[in-house]
């Protein structure tokens, strides 16, 4: 069964939403769209957060990216 993606908010508001590093987390896990300012946003976001557990400072993950 295909699941329905998730909307992405405008690229404002997701840049507010992202500041928790718990919303990259989650939208790490579904399937999203927006346009392709958000997309192309939350992309990087993801990416970030990859590098930064890559690295082993899970410790300051609580905090923003």
């Amino acid at each position: 069964m295909e699941t329905k993606p998730i909307k992405l908010p405008e690229l404002e508001e997701l840049k507010e939403l992202l500041k928790d590093t718990k919303n990259i987390a989650f939208y790490k896990r579904v399937h999203f769209e927006g346009s392709k300012e958000s997309e192309k946003y939350m992309k990087k976001k993801i990416k970030e957060l990859e590098k930064l557990m890559d690295t082993g400072n899970s410790t300051s993950v609580s905090g923003s990216i």
